[in-house]
């Protein structure tokens, strides 16, 4: 006979994240896919805005102004982005995002291709990507609990922080080569493609007008009505007289 699940076996099974999830799920398949993949690429233009400011600058001063730059819109937005998300849906307000997000990276492209890139259209540009990330994070946070059943939070959290990891390590190491290899014109390419991706999958995102639930067991329905049918019989049931 086998004995009780060892300690180790234990913890494994308790830190070990729920991957069915996005095979049972398929909007939030649909969903967590496209931000993965649109993460990825801002992290590649966050790494390609920095070479090509200290390549046109050849100064430090100026690459850490990129991060005022993008922080000011972060505390602004950050405050009015939960309000709009319980205002508005949220659906369209991750799309929206995603899109100026992507007219943003069609920015970076176009000054990147000119015989002189514009400096300030590198700031300009850094502050309203940041503003569209502040702006996609709350109504996707608000999202997700509408696309997964209540038991299935734990596991949605877990490979929500899994794959924004990915992307974070992804997106830089991808910089790094594509810069190498094709210059920084190319990189922001492929993060306006990343984007147009990210919106198509959310635009399959079907609308969810009430939680999902766990599929029942095929005899569930049938044993609470015999349960149901027995109360009842032994109620209407007569009583013998003493």
């Amino acid at each position: 006979m086998s004995g009780p699940p060892s300690r180790w076996r234990r913890a494994l099974r308790a830190v070990a994240v729920d991957a069915g999830l996005l095979r049972r799920r398929r909007d939030y398949r649909l969903l967590m896919s496209g931000q993965v993949i649109s993460l990825a690429g801002s992290e590649l233009t966050l790494v390609a805005i920095m070479f090509q400011t200290f390549q046109l600058t050849d100064s430090s001063l100026a690459v850490g102004l990129l991060g005022a730059a993008e922080f000011a819109p972060i505390l602004v937005l950050a405050l009015v982005g939960g309000a709009l998300a319980d205002a508005f849906d949220r659906r369209r307000l991750v799309m929206l995002s995603e899109a100026g997000s992507a007219v943003v990276a069609g920015v970076f492209v176009v000054n990147a291709a000119l015989p002189e890139p514009r400096l300030w259209v590198l700031y300009a540009c850094a502050a309203l990507m940041a503003a569209f990330m502040a702006l996609r994070r709350p109504p996707l946070d608000a999202l997700i609990p509408q696309l997964v059943a209540r038991d299935e939070l734990k596991a949605a959290a877990a490979l929500d922080f899994l794959g924004y990891n990915a992307g974070e390590i992804a997106g830089p190491a991808a910089a790094g080569l594509l810069i190498a290899a094709v210059g920084v014109d190319v990189a922001y390419a492929v993060d306006l493609a990343t984007f147009l991706v990210s919106c198509s999958r959310s635009a399959r995102c079907g609308r969810r007008r009430r939680r999902p639930t766990r599929p029942r067991r095929p005899g569930a329905r049938c044993s609470r009505a015999c349960a149901t049918r027995a109360r009842a019989r032994s109620c209407w049931a007569p009583t013998s007289s003493t």
